[in-house]
């Protein structure tokens, strides 16, 4: 029995030295860590923690640089204090996450692009939080050139834009909404654009709205999405209603075709028709496929 103790206090010795050195050299995963400052944000994402826990209401004087994958949760708001935008993600490696009841609010980008968060050749994914109340030239919300963002959650709400005033999507970029509609659910909705797509602006960019909702939101043409060039799907989950102005392709202010692409072997699903009481799809499947008029 004695033996067996001290068999298990070296095993258990042995385990904290290698956990212990590991870490040092940057072999172990840190564990989450919670922050109320600016201060100590920065300092756990330049320590590689990946996982940040936001407590309170964090005021940002600066763009915070995510070329990591980090994982925002907790519960709290994020603010800018100055013209700058909450975070800027770039870098291959560069992904972040937000999956908590966290804000990104009040930024005035007024001379650039993503008023709350630029996606720039990397990746960001919304699970739950709100990027809401945000300004830019374009992409009021979320600005995505060269990379991906996924919606899974959360919402998009009441950004404003001279084009996107939720999301824009730039060239060789894509972005992917999927989640039910639910109270959480990936929401796009009461954005402003002062031109268009109040909702979406996408130029060469790759849609897939499967599910969620683009909803009441305002733009001077296409209220609720613009399209360009671009290659899109939508998912028979997608909610589109309320949106301000109604073009001639759909009674919604979803799409303008304009300059559609060669989509060969793609699968578009296109609407062609929204009831009081829904909306209406249908599948085209062709090498080039064009909007009736």
């Amino acid at each position: 029995m004695r033996c067996r103790k001290v068999i298990l206090r070296l095993i258990t010795l042995i385990i904290m030295i290698i956990a212990t050195a590991l870490l040092e050299h940057g072999m172990a995963t840190p564990s989450p860590i919670i922050v109320q400052t600016e201060e100590e944000l920065l300092t756990a994402i330049e320590h590689q923690h990946p996982v940040v826990i936001i407590e309170g209401n964090i005021p940002l004087s600066q763009a915070i640089i995510v070329d990591q994958y980090l994982t925002l949760q907790g519960q709290g708001t994020l603010t800018v204090s100055d013209r700058h935008r909450h975070f800027d993600v770039r870098g291959r490696d560069g992904h972040l996450v937000l999956d908590g009841d966290i804000t990104l609010t009040r930024a005035e980008y007024y001379y650039d692009v993503g008023g709350g968060i630029e996606v720039w050749r990397s990746n960001f994914t919304l699970k739950n939080g709100h990027i809401y109340n945000n300004r830019a030239h374009f992409g009021g919300g979320l600005h995505i050139i060269y990379g991906s963002a996924y919606l899974y959650g959360g919402s998009i709400t009441h950004n404003h834009a001279n084009a996107g005033g939720g999301v824009k999507v730039g060239e060789s970029a894509s972005m992917f909404i999927e989640h039910s509609l639910t109270v959480n659910g990936g929401a796009i909705e009461g954005n402003v654009a002062e031109f268009s797509g109040g909702g979406i602006f996408s130029f060469r960019g790759n849609l897939q709205l499967l599910r969620g909702s683009i909803r009441n939101n305002q733009a001077a043409g296409h209220g609720g999405a613009y399209i360009f060039s671009s290659l899109y799907r939508f998912g028979s989950g997608m909610r589109i209603e309320g949106n301000y102005p109604p073009n001639r392709h759909d009674s919604q202010g979803l799409l303008s075709f304009a300059g559609l692409q060669t989509l060969s072997a793609v699968h578009i699903i296109a609407l062609i028709a929204i009831a009081s009481v829904g909306i209406v799809f249908t599948k085209l499947k062709s090498k080039r496929t064009q909007p009736q008029n």
